[in-house]
This record gives C-alpha cells, structure tokens and sequence, in this order.
C-alpha cells in the first residue's frame, strides 16, 4: 500500500479496542482510501467492496474523518457519510452493522460533541445524528443556516466553525437535544466576510483555548474561547 501524492490529510488517535497496545492512528487524504497506522507503523487501507453494492459510495476516497461511540465516521464526496462496525474500523460492511448516511449536499465538517452527537456540518446547515447504535440513529436539522466551509469545523468547548454568517457556535441550549447556531465573530465580520472564501484549513490549540483558521494569502484568523473547564 503506497499513499497517492498530493492530498489533504486529516488524522485522528483512537483505541476502538481497550487494550494497552492498541491505541491507533486513522487518517485520510481524499484521494484513496482511509488507513489506519499500527504501532508498529503497519499501514492497512480500509477498502470498500471491490464489487459495489447498494447505496455504495461511488468512490472510495473519504476526505473528513472521526470517533463517535466506538464507531469510524468517513465522509464522502457527493454528501453522504459511512459508519464502520462498531469497534471494527477497518469494517464497513452493512451486513455486520455498517451504515450509511446521506445529507443532500457536501460535507464540510464531521465532529463528535458532547451528549453523544454527531455534527455533520454542510456549506449551508448544520445536523446531528442522534443515537446510541446503528439501531437507533437518526439524523435531525440542529443548524438551520449555521453551516461551514470545509475543513472549517473544529471542536472545543463546542463545534465551531467559519462559514458563510462568520464563526458560529453551536451551543447547547437548556432543552437536551436542542442546539441553536450562532454568530460569534460580530466585531471582526467584515474581516471575516473578505477570508472566508479564501479558507484552506482550520485548527485548535487547547492548551490555550484557541480556534485558528488559516487562508489562502497566509493570513491567520485566531479566537480565544473564554472560561473552558
């Protein structure tokens, strides 16, 4: 297995199977498959089957990638997202409990949050996939114009993400369940108005409650996130 050249990597640690020497590495690129990295630095591609079944992804070339419940989340081109098996990474086979899931439009943004949601982020809105399992999912509207540019959704305290209202928040309100998205970038937008085309990529630093985004002329946006517990 060699990675093709060029790509836009995302990465991702997790440990979906409790033992010491397990804790891994998965990662994409959006021009092949997902992989996973060992500690050994063994390289095993997730690959879809080779003769293509119903609702299959046409390409298997998943370019955002996260942990939700011991579950893998790809997203794909052409809007949908694909569910592993749970605590089987490398398995997406819909006969032993693999899903998949489709939104209408590109996905942007995939962030697993507090209350066991999923975000699944669009240019144009914002939803959530409720549920413990693949018995029970289901995926509702949170954000109705909240949405994000790609790679431009990142979790802190909450999702937040650059898109086209500015750096919206999507916070919990008081009724479990519910979200609301709003504007928190109000006294930079017309800064934020001239970049937000212009995104390449997004980041944290926790250690200083930070959320950067990054742009095309090599102009940094940063946002300090007050009173993280």
């Amino acid at each position: 297995f060699a990675f093709p050249s060029g790509g836009h990597y995302r990465f991702i640690n997790q440990n979906f199977f409790g033992g010491s020497g397990t804790y891994r590495t998965y990662g994409v690129n959006g021009i092949g498959p997902a992989f996973e990295i060992d500690a050994d630095n063994l390289v095993s591609p997730i690959l879809m089957p080779l003769t293509a079944v119903t609702d299959q992804p046409e390409t298997n070339t998943p370019f955002l990638i996260e942990e939700h419940l011991n579950y893998l989340f790809l997203a794909m081109p052409g809007g949908r997202f694909v569910q592993s098996v749970v605590g089987e990474p490398l398995v997406f086979n819909g006969f032993l409990g693999a899903a998949d899931f489709g939104v209408g439009e590109e996905i942007t943004g995939l962030n697993s949050i507090t209350g066991g949601v999923l975000a699944v982020n669009t240019a144009r809105s914002t939803r959530g996939l409720f549920g413990a399992g693949v018995s029970d999912w289901e995926l509702k509207l949170l954000g109705e114009k909240a949405g994000s540019k790609l790679f431009g959704a990142q979790k802190l305290d909450t999702v937040y993400a650059l898109g086209d209202l500015g750096v919206t928040s999507l916070a919990r309100t008081e009724v479990f369940g519910s979200f609301v998205g709003s504007t928190v970038s109000q006294l930079v937008q017309p800064l934020i108005q001239t970049l937000r085309q212009r995104l390449t990529d997004s980041t944290i630093v926790r250690s200083s409650n930070q959320y950067r985004a990054y742009f095309d002329d090599n102009s940094v946006l940063i946002m300090y996130v007050t009173a993280l517990g």
